[in-house]
């Protein structure tokens, strides 16, 4: 990252697969709290590797994209407090596809209370990240 910046957040996180086989009552209690639906909860750590604790550590070389957007699986309704802030996109999730073909949905500093959360700030950290990563591909 430029000038070896570190960004640390609190995350709440699933795999797209994991989000399929939520049951319905998974489904209706992920309206009462995030970790009926996203069962990955730790602090993310962004420097040369993004460290999701509790969880997973991923490789810039690993990332195929990464977006901010709803799609068919995680939905403006499948959290409580996300049809709040709807219609602003405040939380709307981050969606990262990675080359094995694992998709994470990621919710960073999310708020139960109004349903915005830090992605779209995460959204430019990762953006760079993955972007100086290449620049260091293409230097060797």
């Amino acid at each position: 990252m430029r000038e070896n910046k570190i960004y640390i957040d609190p995350y709440w996180g699933a795999t797209r697969s994991e989000l399929l086989k939520n049951r319905f009552s998974e489904k209706f209690l992920g309206n009462v709290h995030p970790s009926f639906r996203l069962p990955h909860k730790g602090t993310a750590r962004l420097g040369s590797v993004l460290e999701l604790s509790e969880w997973c550590t991923i490789r810039p070389e690993q990332v195929v994209s990464v977006y901010r957007t709803y799609d068919d699986v995680f939905t403006r309704f499948t959290l409580i407090s996300q049809h709040k802030m709807a219609v602003l996109g405040g939380g709307a999730p981050l969606r990262m596809v990675l080359k094995e073909g694992t998709i994470l949905y990621l919710m960073f500093n999310w708020s139960s209370l109004t349903g915005f959360t830090s992605n779209k700030e995460w959204l430019t950290y990762l953006h760079q990240w993955l972007s100086d990563h290449m620049a260091k591909d293409e230097e060797t």
